[in-house]
């Protein structure tokens, strides 16, 4: 891979600043400059930056097939009770956790105690779409955004759960 292939990658990957997120792929801190180095040709792409730019792609090639994909034809996720996993939906997407290890949660984060079934698809697009309804709950100050679209995507018929009751709403300037 030449310096130019490398920063037609980086583009494609991440769009303009995918200096900086390449850097976080490829697991060098931000503050080497490595990737400017590589793509200023001051440093040599090594197989291992190669291969790893290379994943990276496939990648996100997987993530778009797969949401095109899904809306072609979609799915809802199927959502079991559990007695140990914890789903959180907010800004950062659809997490599943360990009951005993907690998980780690936002203002507007709802949480349910199930467990994803395999499904068809990855979840990467469908976890997009939550994080997007995050960050407007966020923003609006109440998480009825994800109220909303939690039952798009997700088949809650095995859990007794009532996402209404987990309305929250924050004054603003009161914590």
């Amino acid at each position: 891979m030449n310096k130019y292939e490398f920063i037609a990658c980086g583009h494609m990957l991440y769009g303009k600043t995918w200096q900086t997120e390449l850097a976080r792929t490829l697991h060098f801190s931000e503050e080497s400059g490595n990737v400017r180095k590589l793509a200023k040709g001051t440093r040599n792409i090594s197989n291992g930056v190669k291969e790893d730019t290379i994943k990276a792609m496939k990648k996100k090639v997987q993530d778009l097939a797969d949401a095109v994909a899904f809306l072609e034809n979609p799915e809802k996720l199927i959502v079991n009770t559990s007695e140990f996993n914890i789903l959180s939906f907010d800004q950062f997407g659809v997490r599943q956790w360990d009951k005993f290890q907690g998980p780690e949660f936002s203002d507007y984060t709802i949480l349910i105690d199930g467990e994803l079934l395999k499904s068809q698809y990855e979840i990467e697009f469908i976890s997009t779409v939550i994080a997007a309804a995050g960050e407007q709950a966020y923003k609006d100050g109440n998480n009825l955004a994800l109220i909303e679209i939690i039952p798009q995507y997700f088949d809650l018929q095995f859990l007794s759960v009532d996402l209404k009751q987990q309305y929250i709403q924050k004054t603003k300037g009161v914590e």
